[in-house]
């Protein structure tokens, strides 16, 4: 039946449109279910729902989540809280956390850049050395030809003895075509000592009877102990020096003898002779009428009275002398010819012996508050009271030994004694010297007075306003001048001299009763050649017979016939010919005493020559006073203390240097700190690593207080006070290991200095060629210096980076850039320098922090700073270069002391032993 289907299609006209045709079936049913799922709103209520409640549930979760978390918190917070629990977590987790931060971000921010641009790289090797490992393992079988293969062994052996053979080695080297290509290339540093020493042996270098020429130092020390001087107020061979180079050792330097230095050395003798041989020494008391010659005001004459009245600049004041026994030139012969000093000497010097000074003194108006306060004013007055002693009970007269006049450049002041005279009345006073050879006495006012035109310029201000140069004149004219000096003086009278006394003559000085014939003469030169160690020549008894002949005076032809002796080539030269003894045995005193040879010295060496043992003589030499000037020689060329005249600290700034005579100072502290060292025996090391040297106060205060005030002005000390007395010196030692030995001593950082700046360079590069046996080649000729010289401003660090940076330079300065650094500390004079750089370097992979790092680094290189000590030794004795002939002698001093620690003493005798016996 169909009555059902309309109520069906009834049901769908809702979702139809009308106007649509029927649809199938199908097509009915598909759209009605996804108009379900589009449109069914449960969903999305469910959902919202959910959301509605997790807001309104959103604060209570909250609140229950904190409640319940709430009692846990509070569990921990007590737990932590007790003191024993709190403290344990703190140090034990902390800590740990800031190391590894420091680690890992501090260290290579400052460590990086030094290792790369002071990185030290020093290398320390020998010529047979390179030889060894470069050269024998291809050259070392039998061969004949130069040009193939030879054996290089026997060429070292044979030495200089075949120059062309070393000159084709050279040319190979230097060429590059040794060693062959498929062999390793030759470092840079190995190449540079490989052409350095066969350049030598090609020149064909003769070591054996080397003869060398007596240096300055030498002929000095001669002359002083033939005649007994005092060279420590005389000296007349300083000019001599100017002939040689301060650049190396006096003994290396050849052709030394020409006639301008000839012409000095003569001068100098004549000098030296005439003060101690050529005037007749006197035996008996010479009766002398004593004078005070008037000096503009500071002395006043009175008839037989002088009045001291102030001391002006240090100026002092001669004693005269007249004969009273030869008024008309008694003894002087005008027909032979005199030199220009003969009035002075007689005039104003005494000759050897000892005398007694004596004369009557009075301190005069001593109380300024006597004084004319109307007439002369109070400002003089006060002026005066500020000069006279607080007592007022004395003034002091200082006396002096000094050269007379010009008539002896070379001599130097000598202070006698002061002496205080009273103003309680006139007192008799005296003054005993000794003098070893003709001089004058001297004296003056002990005390720095009110000079002249200064009282002058006072009393003018009183009187007017206008104290103009005329009114000043008219004072010192009328007042100051005035036999009447109405302030503090000194009244001296009644002059006398006793002597001379106890006189010593020396065998080749003339006394009182000697006759000068030929035969006396003959005598003299016999004893002199025998003191001398040479062998007798008659030739200046002829010399002399001949110049009397001529009637020339019989004293001057005598010291004629004196000087040519020591202008001969047989005293002024010196050979190592060991065939002759005594010319040989002249050689090794020359060398270790700087002096002819005594006859305990020949006893010595001769024993020492017979058994072969060195000990004993080396003893002798370092404990004999004469070691000293050996000492005083090498030091001070090995230093090359003469650039610190060349280039002498600038006084504005550095006026301490010259007001306390450092100069000297310096000198004595270097070679007393080696006497010590060699005295005691003590390890090479210790030239850099001690912590001590021997200084006096005041090198002590200026050392310690890393330099003190330089701007010290040198006028505001007395003259007296630049006198270095030996016996100041001793051992100190520093508190710390900054000062000490020989790389903080004075006298080689002043001489590393250019008198403004120190120069580090200089410094470093003396380091490494006389401590540790590393020489530089000379910088190339192509380097341009005005990017470094220009940065005035830049710190040495910076200065040298951009000077390394050209690859031409940086193969030394990998070795020269470390020690400069850390020697910067020091300026021009020794003191600190304030603007150094306090970074560390690295030197072999070896941190080196400051100055005493550096000493203790030197230190350990023992076997080379002990080796490179022995050749500079060897080199100022022998008097040239060391050459690869001389390596087996010189490894085997090395060898002798390693297992000691190379004692300064010990290697001593090991250079005598293979060199010299």
């Amino acid at each position: 039946m169909n009555i059902k289907k309309p109520k069906k299609a009834k049901l769908n006209k809702t979702v139809k449109p009308k106007s649509k045709a029927p649809m199938s079936a199908d097509k009915v049913r598909r759209p009605r279910v996804k108009a379900k799922k589009q449109f069914n709103p449960m969903p999305l209520i469910f959902v919202a729902i959910l959301i509605i409640g997790g807001l309104v549930a959103y604060g209570p979760i909250m609140k229950f989540i904190n409640e319940s978390n709430k009692p846990k918190k509070v569990e921990v917070v007590k737990k932590v809280e007790k003191p024993v629990e709190k403290k344990k977590v703190v140090k034990k987790e902390a800590p740990k956390v800031v190391v590894k931060e420091v680690k890992k971000i501090v260290v290579p921010k400052i460590e990086a850049p030094k290792e790369v641009l002071f990185k030290g790289e020093l290398k320390h090797f020998t010529f047979n050395e390179v030889v060894e490992k470069r050269c024998i393992s291809c050259h070392g079988k039998e061969g004949e030809k130069v040009e193939g293969k030879f054996d290089f062994k026997k060429l070292l052996a044979s030495g200089s003895l075949n120059p062309r053979a070393w000159k084709i080695i050279y040319d190979e080297i230097d060429k590059g075509n040794m060693p062959p290509e498929e062999e390793e290339a030759l470092p840079v540093e190995e190449k540079e000592i490989l052409l350095a020493e066969i350049k030598k042996l090609s020149a064909n270098v003769v070591i054996d009877n080397k003869t060398r020429a007596l240096t300055p130092n030498e002929i000095e020390n001669t002359l002083v102990d033939l005649f007994n001087v005092d060279s420590n107020i005389y000296n007349p061979f300083t000019k001599l020096h100017q002939s040689y180079s301060h650049t190396e050792f006096y003994t290396k330097q050849e052709n030394i003898i020409t006639p301008y230095y000839l012409n000095d050395l003569y001068t100098s003798l004549e000098d030296a002779v005439k003060s101690y041989v050529s005037l007749r020494t006197s035996t008996k008391p010479l009766n002398l009428k004593v004078s005070l010659p008037g000096q503009v005001h500071r002395v006043i004459q009175k008839g037989n009275s002088s009045e001291l009245r102030w001391e002006f600049q240090g100026l002092m004041n001669p004693v005269a002398f007249e004969n009273r026994d030869d008024k008309s030139g008694k003894g002087r012969k005008e027909d032979g010819p005199q030199t220009n000093t003969d009035e002075t000497l007689e005039k104003f010097s005494l000759p050897a012996g000892t005398y007694i000074f004596s004369f009557t003194g009075e301190a005069q108006n001593m109380d300024p508050d006597k004084y004319n306060e109307k007439k002369y004013g109070k400002a003089l007055i006060e002026a005066f009271k500020r000069v006279i002693p607080k007592e007022g009970y004395s003034l002091p007269i200082d006396f002096f030994i000094v050269p007379p006049g010009q008539a002896d450049a070379f001599g130097k002041t000598q202070q006698i004694t002061t002496v205080d005279v009273s103003s309680k009345g006139k007192k008799r006073y005296e003054v005993k010297f000794t003098l070893n050879r003709r001089a004058a006495l001297s004296y003056r006012m002990g005390t720095k007075f009110l000079w002249d035109g200064e009282v002058a310029k006072i009393i003018a201000q009183h009187r007017t306003k206008n104290a103009d140069r005329k009114a000043q004149e008219e004072v010192l004219e009328k007042e100051i001048k005035s036999p009447n000096y109405p302030f503090a003086k000194i009244h001296m009278s009644n002059f006398k001299i006793k002597g001379p006394l106890n006189v010593k003559v020396n065998d080749y000085s003339l006394k009182d009763d000697e006759k000068l014939n030929d035969r006396a003469i003959g005598q003299k030169f016999k004893n002199l050649h025998e003191d001398a160690a040479i062998r007798n020549n008659t030739v200046y008894s002829y010399i002399f017979s001949k110049l009397k002949q001529s009637k020339m005076d019989e004293e001057e032809s005598f010291r004629i016939a004196m000087i040519s002796f020591f202008l001969s080539p047989d005293f002024l030269t010196v050979g190592n010919n060991k065939k002759d003894k005594q010319a040989y045995a002249r050689y090794v005193s020359y060398a270790f005493h700087k002096s002819h040879p005594s006859k305990d010295f020949l006893n010595y060496f001769e024993e020492a020559q017979k058994t072969r043992n060195a000990d004993k003589l080396a003893d002798w030499l370092v404990n004999h006073s004469n070691f000293e000037r050996f000492l005083k020689n090498f030091t001070y060329q090995w230093l090359q203390m003469e650039e610190i005249l060349a280039a002498t600290p600038e006084e504005s700034k550095f006026g301490l240097f010259h007001a306390k005579n450092f100069f000297e100072a310096y000198q004595r502290e270097a070679s007393q700190f080696f006497l010590h060292l060699f005295a005691k025996n003590l390890p090479a090391k210790e030239i850099v690593t001690a912590n001590y040297s021997i200084i006096n106060e005041d090198l002590k205060g200026f050392y310690e207080n890393g330099g003190g005030s330089y701007n010290y002005r040198s006028r505001t000390i007395e003259k007296e006070s630049y006198d270095i007395q030996p016996g100041t010196f001793k051992k100190h030692t520093f508190k710390d290991n900054e000062h000490g030995g020989l790389l903080t001593m004075g006298a080689f950082l002043t001489a590393t200095g250019n008198g403004v700046d120190g120069l580090p360079i200089k410094r470093s590069t003396w380091i490494l060629e006389n401590l540790l046996d590393s020489p530089l080649p000379p910088p190339p000729d192509e380097i341009d210096l005005t990017n470094f010289e220009s940065k005035h401003s830049a710190d040495l660090k910076t200065k040298l980076e951009s000077h390394s940076n050209n690859p031409s330079c940086y193969s030394c300065h990998k070795r020269i850039d470390p020690f400069a650094v850390i020697m910067d500390k020091f300026d021009t004079m020794g003191g600190i320098n304030r603007k150094h750089s306090r970074d560390a370097v690295l030197i072999n992979s070896t941190k080196i922090k400051n100055v005493s790092d550096l000493k203790q680094y030197i230190g350990s290189q023992e076997d080379v700073l002990a080796r490179s000590f022995t050749k500079k030794l060897l080199e100022f004795t022998l008097g040239r270069q060391l050459y690869i002939q001389d390596d087996p002698k010189l490894n085997a001093v090395i060898e002798e002391n390693r297992e000691s620690g190379y004692k300064l003493k010990n290697l001593l005798s090991s250079i005598l032993k293979h060199f010299y016996l």
